[in-house]
């Protein structure tokens, strides 16, 4: 998949996880550009306790999405390389296991 602008009036939140599961923790990060590009926030932040990547990758989304809502963002294109969420957003019945306490 290549690269290409977003449209214009949109902002793209780009969200990113690092996990290891010897550690049974993660960090996560999003940062949130407007249509030319330019940064307009961006947070991180860690979480323990995460048993899989899977697991990581959806607290990073929820998280993310999370803090559009709370900082009144709209018109948000959400970008991330995380497979496994995707894969659960479009499967949910198949990881039904996976659905974090706190919601």
């Amino acid at each position: 998949m290549a690269w290409s602008k977003h449209p214009s009036g949109y902002l793209k939140c780009n969200i990113g996880v690092s996990w290891l599961d010897c550690q049974a923790n993660c960090g996560v990060a999003w940062i949130l550009h407007d249509d030319k590009g330019k940064p307009i926030l961006h947070s991180r932040r860690a979480f323990s306790n995460v048993e899989t990547r899977r697991e990581a990758e959806l607290m990073a989304m929820h998280w993310a999405v999370s803090d559009m809502i709370n900082t009144r963002q709209q018109r948000i294109l959400l970008e991330s390389t995380c497979t496994l969420a995707r894969e659960t957003f479009l499967n949910p019945s198949g990881f039904i296991q996976h659905q974090p306490p706190y919601v």
